[in-house]
């Protein structure tokens, strides 16, 4: 899911997952990423059969440093001429997907510092089939935006806070058609998932062997059930579930 020249530390959490992660019935998969070299330039580029990436970090005026990440998959551009010339180009099969993410942090002061992190990826896939003049199209996409902004303070040796608002975004989309000499049919479908909110996650260490958590959030959620569409030489027709759906979300934890 995301570049591992980005990753620092994953943790994943299939059973008595902690109150802070909201209702997550399954399991969670925490990923933090690098917070940057704050001392040196460095960067690093993989080139491979499957895919390529790259990552560059830096500091940012000795008070903080940045991460850039990137990959891109060469699936597609392998199978493209290879499915031309074992069928004929009668058939096309093509899968890649691409991720980008970045992260930066700044020192306000010895207690307060500043993260601003931002996510997004695209998978896609496509199938082709061509036969007697007819041809047959599958493409399937989907992929996730996240941002978020966190300022981090310390409140006392023994106790600090987070702060957070965020933002994540999920889209799909399927597209099919089937074109004969004379007709043409295709079937089109959407839906998406949006969240917007802030969170106050607070921490206090009053032992060296105990630590208590608490906090709250809210967060404010779109939901787009699957719209499709039908196209036909009979008749166009574009059937809506229901509208957007939104809800709130206020949730506290200790």
């Amino acid at each position: 899911v995301f570049n591992p020249d980005a990753v620092q530390k994953v943790d994943l959490l299939k059973s008595s997952i902690p109150a802070q992660y909201g209702g997550r019935l399954s399991s969670v998969l925490d990923i933090q990423l690098k917070e940057g070299n704050r001392k040196k330039k460095e960067g690093s580029f993989t080139l491979a059969p499957l895919a390529s990436s790259f990552a560059y970090e830096a500091p940012i005026k000795k008070k903080g440093a940045f991460i850039i990440a990137a990959r891109r998959s060469w699936l597609d551009l392998l199978m493209t001429p290879i499915m031309a010339a074992t069928t004929d180009g009668e058939e096309h099969f093509g899968y890649n997907f691409y991720d980008l993410s970045a992260k930066a942090n700044w020192v306000l002061d010895k207690k307060n510092r500043i993260y601003t992190s931002f996510y997004t990826n695209r998978d896609k896939f496509s199938m082709t089939w061509r036969e007697d003049g007819d041809v047959v199209k599958i493409n399937f996409k989907w992929g996730n935006e996240l941002a978020i902004f966190r300022w981090n303070r310390i409140v006392s040796p023994k106790v600090f806070s987070n702060l957070s608002a965020f933002y994540s975004n999920y889209q799909y989309k399927r597209n099919a058609s089937y074109q004969t000499p004379s007709d043409f049919y295709a079937q089109n479908a959407s839906s998406n998932i949006r969240e917007l909110g802030v969170k106050w996650d607070w921490e206090a260490n009053p032992h060296w062997k105990d630590q208590i958590s608490w906090g709250m959030k809210a967060s404010s959620l779109g939901f787009n059930p699957e719209i499709t569409e039908f196209i036909s030489p009979e008749a166009d027709t574009t059937h809506v579930p229901t509208p957007t759906i939104h809800s709130w979300l206020l949730a506290g934890y200790v």
